[in-house]
């Protein structure tokens, strides 16, 4: 059995707590912004598609839909970024 690293020559850096909650603070952040944008995306497609059946009777209606539909997903869209740009920060 081939191993991947030699534990013998090097000794494996000491991880402290803090370290740890930093980085489960990290997969924690990077989870809800993925849920998110799950979360807009399912949104903003039962828009549409409410929009696709409401169109032949209520065409104003749609548009509307489409339209919030859009300022949905560029809204989370910025949300993300705002919390991925806060991830960086995180001490």
């Amino acid at each position: 059995m081939n191993l991947y690293f030699d534990f013998e020559n090097h000794n494996p850096p000491a991880l402290t707590e803090k370290e740890l909650r930093k980085e489960n603070e990290r997969r924690e952040l990077q989870k809800q912004i993925l849920l998110l944008r799950i979360a807009a995306f399912l949104v903003s497609l039962c828009l549409v598609l409410f929009a696709l059946i409401a169109a032949k009777n209520y065409a104003i209606i749609s548009i509307i839909c489409i339209l919030f539909a859009g300022v949905y997903v560029i809204g989370s869209g910025v949300i993300s970024v705002v919390f991925f740009s806060k991830r960086r920060e995180i001490p």
